[in-house]
């Protein structure tokens, strides 16, 4: 009984112990992953977005006069909106804030990849 308890059961108390800290660990690494996706889809979008900041990079400045951007919609403002409350910019609205979920990162990177094949059909052969 003794081999029994000592390979089975301090098995699944070692695993038991070692899942609940990798878990906790998992958690952190996922919302680093979040919090980083979400800064390059912000920059993208603000790269792409045609008024804004002037010292913010703009893809017209690498495109032929052919180029035009994708007109914004609700949706994506909606997501830039909800990165800017949550990854951001540590303001009072934070707290409570509607997180960024699985859907609505898919919704960004098909919004921005797209703008990147529009951008990449226009795109000038040398940058200014």
């Amino acid at each position: 009984m003794t081999d029994a308890f000592d390979e089975h059961i301090n098995y699944e108390i070692q695993m038991l112990q070692f899942t609940f800290t990798k878990i906790q660990e998992l958690a952190v690494e996922t919302n680093a992953m979040i919090e980083a996706f979400c800064i390059h889809a912000r920059n993208l979008d603000e790269f792409f977005e045609e008024n804004g900041k002037q010292d913010t990079l703009k893809a017209r400045a690498f495109t032929r006069d052919t180029y035009a951007p994708f007109p914004r919609d609700k949706r994506r403002d909606d997501l830039i909106r909800k990165i800017h409350k949550q990854i951001s910019h540590l303001t009072r609205d934070r707290v409570g804030a509607e997180k960024i979920d699985g859907k609505d990162r898919l919704d960004l990177l098909e919004l921005l990849l797209k703008d990147v094949k529009n951008f990449q059909q226009h795109r000038k052969t040398q940058a200014p």
